[in-house]
């Protein structure tokens, strides 16, 4: 792989770990409004939409930890 190739990959690792970052400040953000709401509130559609968006974060966070990785692997490191 030649260095501009290599270049784009680590640009790409760059905004792939930003995107990261973002999507966890938003999956705390929710667990924290789950965490802070009423147990009445918890066993009703909010509070599960809380959680589905919460466990949906998680997904999207390990999407971007595996993409990371194979750029990783594809750039050679």
């Amino acid at each position: 792989m030649n260095n501009t190739r290599r270049a784009l990959i680590t640009k790409a690792q760059t905004m792939i770990q930003q995107a990261q970052t973002m999507l966890e400040e938003v999956r705390d953000d929710e667990q924290d409004y789950y965490d802070n709401m009423p147990d009445n509130l918890k066993d009703g559609d909010k509070g599960q939409a809380a959680q589905d968006a919460v466990q949906q974060l998680e997904t999207a966070i390990s999407g971007c930890e595996e993409a990371a990785s194979a750029c990783d692997e594809a750039a050679g490191g």
